[in-house]
């Protein structure tokens, strides 16, 4: 989207797509918070993954994939370095710890909590996903991306705040 290698300069297809994800991100949560009262997790789960597969396998067809490639010995790096693992079982970790366990996770916790406040913990992702690289794979950070991840959790304080706020002038 901005591009920093290039002088922070934008770019259209990163702004329409960030557009496009916000809009869907929007239709995730509130159309999950409307369908998790009257339909269990593990169904929600099922179809949010069946129809997310059903479109990526029209814009990456199944067959264009390069199977040939799974059992290639892939590198570790940072605390892992010297390690390696077959690239079937780190899809697999991706498919299981970064999309299938998060998406269950945030399904069921909209039985719980409303859209408004599931969204904003989920922006608290990328700040982890940092923390994490930083821990497992010895990411280093500049100071944009330091002022990045203090703009976010900012954000979502000031948007818990607001919304504290609002809830205590206006009764439900």
């Amino acid at each position: 989207l901005a591009q920093v290698w290039e002088g922070m300069t934008l770019d259209l297809a990163g702004v329409i797509f960030a557009f496009i994800d916000a809009i869907c991100m929007c239709i995730y949560f509130l159309l999950g918070e409307k369908l998790t009262k009257t339909h269990p997790t593990p169904v929600m789960l099922v179809w949010g993954m069946g129809i997310s597969s059903i479109f990526f396998a029209i814009v990456q067809p199944v067959w264009s994939f390069p199977v040939e490639k799974l059992n290639n010995s892939i590198p570790l790096i940072g605390a892992l370095e010297g390690h390696s693992l077959p690239a079937w079982s780190l899809i697999a970790f991706i498919i299981t710890g970064g999309m299938a366990i998060p998406y269950f996770l945030v399904i069921a916790g909209l039985k719980g909590l409303s859209a408004s406040i599931s969204s904003v913990i989920g922006m608290l992702e990328p700040v982890f996903a940092g923390i994490f690289a930083w821990i497992w794979l010895s990411e280093t950070f500049n100071a944009i991306q330091l002022i990045g991840a203090a703009a976010v959790i900012s954000g979502i304080y000031l948007a818990t705040k607001v919304r504290s706020t609002t809830q205590q002038i206006v009764p439900e």
